[in-house]
């Protein structure tokens, strides 16, 4: 079952997005199992099953931890409820069906720990490569950008040269003018501050100063 937050909203499990509430849903399993087993049941298996839900529910919510807690909590209830519905203290075979619920939260706990890890992993690499590319996209645009401004000032330079000053005023303009498109089109799409915009717009007033 899934829950959205709204429309675009992030979508998963109701327990994982409202953790104190699925933490709530378990306390009242536990306590109807309770309410119910102590004065009326007198099956153990039938216990041991009912306090499986809200242990599970802990484990998927809470990974290892709310696992390990889950599965103390229904240890807990059922050596009290041993003690005052059953002669026997619950027998070995009853102690062993509990157990096997601690057992339970660690191992799907576990689970669901290692899964989270792996979706930070495989996110963290998805950014890294997100970013690897940005980069390289940068880097291009930064070498067509030098590329531009230094064919620009080349040209002035034998404009000067050959006594032909009027071209070379109007060459350097333009090269200034298209650097600082070039510029302005990075700047839209880059965050604020990147060294990279920062080198290429100096250049950019180098050339214009």
């Amino acid at each position: 079952m899934t829950d959205g937050a709204g429309a675009g909203g992030p979508v998963g499990p109701w327990f994982r997005r409202r953790p104190r509430r699925a933490a709530a849903v378990a306390a009242l399993i536990y306590a109807g199992v309770a309410a119910y087993s102590w004065p009326f049941a007198r099956d153990r298996a039938v216990v041991a099953v009912a306090l499986a839900l809200p242990v599970a529910l802990l484990a998927v919510t809470f990974g290892r931890r709310g696992g390990l807690l889950g599965g103390a909590v229904a240890m807990s209830l059922y050596g009290v409820w041993s003690l005052v519905a059953t002669s026997d203290g619950g027998g070995s075979a009853g102690w062993a069906r509990v157990a096997g619920l601690l057992l339970l939260g660690y191992l799907l706990g576990e689970a669901v720990d290692d899964l989270e890890a792996s979706e930070r992993r495989a996110r963290q690499a998805e950014e890294t490569s997100r970013r690897a590319e940005q980069i390289a996209r940068r880097h291009q645009e930064a070498i067509e950008i030098n590329d531009k401004l230094v064919q620009g000032v080349a040209a002035a330079k034998w404009a000067i040269e050959a006594g032909n000053v009027d071209w070379a005023v109007q060459a350097l303009e333009e090269t200034v003018a298209e650097g600082q498109r070039l510029v302005s089109g990075l700047l839209r799409d880059a965050r604020p501050g990147s060294v990279l915009l920062a080198r290429t717009g100096a250049q950019v007033g180098q050339v214009a100063g």
